[in-house]
């Protein structure tokens, strides 16, 4: 393989592909999410700072983050699987980091136009790393090298052929916690340019004084890890108030998906640790 500069990839990226990675190689079944490329990702980043780290960690911290990791892989999935089968053909993924979804999802969903908006230095090596492990980048997927804070992200989805004629799914997944308020609310503006019934899925960290000991404990030692590694903690949500931020902003409706409901729906019955916990929420909003 020809050598790649690892070091312009995210810290938390890497952590977050390690966590997929190790649930689809030695999870429990039924798998939460499973995704092979994450395992060949995993060994081209095995000697990473990071992970040296990250094999230190407590199993209870693992089992929290990989929890969260593999809940929002999941339900963004499912969810867009049934809006396939209700039309919708786009996908935008803001953030997306070393997400795969575009690449082993491949054949499932051919007919649909996938775009990833991040910087373009991660986008350009991700496609680098993805070819050079034979995952050439699918027909169907765009990348939109984009600055959250300063460029037009509607223009940006334009400029790659985005249809904004009809309805798309967003999701915008482990970024939150790490913008500040308006850099936040310009991503939100974007999607509101969307067409009526776009959906959007968001994953953001509570305040930890919201929490009971055990998940404070573990969103105190998550933002130690994130801040060690150059990507400290910026921002937490109370689920009300950002429900209502949204609705103000001007999104139809909200709905927050309760630890209660994905506990019974995903994690039911599950030896392996893996639980619905409460540091990393999700809500939908509908446009």
């Amino acid at each position: 393989m020809t050598s790649l500069d690892l070091d312009l990839i995210s810290p938390t990226a890497i952590i977050v592909n390690q966590l997929k990675a190790e649930h689809h190689l030695g999870g429990q079944e039924p798998k939460i999410y499973s995704d092979p490329i994450t395992v060949q990702l995993a060994h081209i980043f095995a000697q990473q700072n990071v992970l040296k780290s990250y094999r230190s960690l407590s199993s209870d911290l693992i089992n929290g983050a990989q929890s969260s990791v593999l809940l929002r892989s999941r339900y963004a999935s499912d969810r867009f699987l049934e809006l396939t089968r209700a039309g919708y053909d786009q996908c935008i993924l803001f953030g997306s980091g070393l997400d795969c979804f575009a690449y082993q999802a491949r054949h499932e969903f051919q007919g649909v136009q996938i775009f990833e908006l991040d910087r373009w230095t991660l986008l350009e090596l991700k496609e680098e790393i993805l070819s050079q492990c034979l995952y050439p980048k699918p027909h169907n997927l765009q990348f939109c090298p984009v600055d959250f804070k300063t460029d037009d992200l509607f223009q940006a989805l334009l400029n790659h052929d985005y249809d904004p004629s009809k309805p798309s799914f967003m999701t915008l997944f482990g970024v939150t916690q790490y913008i500040e308020g308006p850099v936040f609310d310009r991503i939100l503006q974007a999607i509101l340019y969307c067409f009526e019934g776009t959906q959007f899925i968001v994953s953001y960290i509570v305040p930890q004084d919201t929490l009971e000991a055990k998940e404070a404990k573990l969103l105190n030692e998550f933002k130690q890890i994130a801040s060690a590694g150059g990507e400290p903690f910026v921002s937490s949500y109370h689920p009300q108030a950002l429900a209502q931020k949204l609705l103000d902003l001007g999104f139809r409706s909200v709905q927050h998906i309760t630890s209660e409901e994905v506990q019974k729906r995903y994690f039911q019955n599950r030896t392996d640790g893996l639980y619905a916990n409460s540091v990393e929420q999700l809500i939908l909003a509908t446009v």
